[in-house]
């Protein structure tokens, strides 16, 4: 989502956040932050959703991707 505009060569930091943690899904929270003003110019949510490859059905996210939200 489009909040504020930046500058071109502008410096700016991406944020993300582990915002909900399911058994087959995660979802992140980005968001698009002027270093310089410290004001947040673009927002995003995307859910990840771990799927088998053959199938292309849910399954439970693997033991490795759980620990990593905690360290988002």
């Amino acid at each position: 989502e489009y909040l504020k505009p930046l500058r071109v060569g502008g410096e700016v930091r991406v944020d993300l956040v582990c915002v909900e943690l399911g058994t087959t899904s995660f979802v992140a929270s980005f968001a698009v932050v002027d270093v310089n003003t410290g004001v947040e110019c673009a927002k995003a949510r995307v859910t990840h959703v771990a799927v088998d490859r053959e199938s292309g059905k849910p399954i439970p996210l693997p033991s490795v991707a759980r620990g990593l939200e905690l360290r988002v």
